[in-house]
């Protein structure tokens, strides 16, 4: 790459960083701020600036050919309907779509998801708190029986999934995090890790998400992970995973996956060990798409892993007392 490339990737990861890194850092969340958009005035101005920031980074990642391109696009067009469509949002729903935007990293495991779902149909589909983009975007192009959203959000989702109904053509349940799910009813489940979730909001447990697959089904999940926990230490209430950690609570639950991905940052962006302060996390994540093009990779195991990163693993629940074929991901991992 030209030294004259890097100077314009380095100016716009510092825009985008102005822009953006004080507001995600304050700390309350985002998308419970219902911005008046009275024609003319400042919030219309802020929204204009997401947008653009929101091409900006989709560029950048398509200069990159970061995974997950498709959902980088989904989030820019989402974002323009949102505010020049025809018909407006709800509050709740567009300060969702304009403030909520996903963690950059977040599309390496939506690319991973996208590509290991079956072909066919997802059947009776659940997502249990992934980031709000993944599910939406995966509907407007898969085919699903039911759909059942599982989310601390789960006031702002409904809104956006009513106005949203025309184009993926599917009704969708958003439930509350205390709702009641049916024994093995679901044939795909996704799971995947939100860096951006606020503390003490994370709803995910493993256990949990194997009593509601039906036997034969499909979960994706995603964690963050790390090469060796010091203690127990959680990113906004979500636990991080070493080898140890994930066959203790993971494998012995659901068994090995069938399939699994590995990615974090080539340096010690967030230390060496889980021992680092969230608001130490918190202050680094607030990174581009540039940032992950340059400096995020895939590793086989997660010896190699310089920091914090995340997993992404698919299972397949056993049938008829047979368990589906899979890799043994253990001696990978140490």
């Amino acid at each position: 790459m030209s030294k004259a490339s890097n100077i314009l990737l380095n100016e716009v990861a510092r825009w985008q960083y102005s822009e953006l890194s004080q507001e995600r850092l304050k700390g309350s969340d985002a998308t419970l701020k219902v911005p008046l958009l009275h024609p003319g005035g400042s919030s219309v101005t802020r929204s204009m600036k997401r947008i653009a920031t929101s091409a900006i980074e989709c560029a950048v990642a398509h200069w990159f050919m970061i995974p997950g391109l498709q959902f980088q696009r989904f989030r820019v067009r989402f974002e323009i309907r949102s505010l020049f469509g025809k018909k407006r949002l709800p509050a709740a729903a567009r300060s969702l779509v304009l403030n909520g935007a996903p963690d950059p990293s977040s599309y390496l495991g939506f690319h991973f998801a996208s590509q290991f779902l079956n072909s066919g149909t997802l059947g009776n589909y659940l997502d249990v708190s992934s980031p709000w983009l993944f599910p939406f975007a995966l509907l407007s192009h898969s085919e699903a029986a039911h759909v059942t959203l599982l989310t601390a959000k789960a006031t702002a989702l409904r809104s956006l999934a009513h106005d949203m109904k025309s184009q993926i053509q599917k009704e969708i349940d958003c439930v509350a995090i205390n709702a009641r799910l049916e024994d093995e009813s679901y044939d795909t489940i996704t799971s995947l890790w939100n860096p951006n979730e606020e503390p003490g909001q994370s709803i995910r447990n493993v256990r949990s998400l194997k009593r509601v697959l039906k036997p034969g089904g499909t979960l994706l999940l995603s964690v963050p992970c790390i090469r060796q926990l010091t203690e127990a230490t959680s990113l906004n209430g979500e636990r991080i995973y070493d080898a140890h950690a994930l066959e203790r609570y993971v494998f012995d639950v659901l068994g090995q996956p069938k399939r699994y991905a590995i990615y974090g940052a080539q340096g010690q962006q967030f230390g060496d060990t889980a021992s680092c302060i969230e608001n130490d996390y918190a202050a680094d994540r607030c990174i581009s798409s540039s940032v992950v093009g340059r400096n995020w990779s895939s590793y086989s195991s997660l010896q190699e892993l310089p920091g914090v990163g995340v997993i992404v693993m698919k299972f397949v629940r056993r049938e008829n007392g047979l368990e589906a074929a899979s890799i043994q991901l253990k001696p990978h991992l140490n």
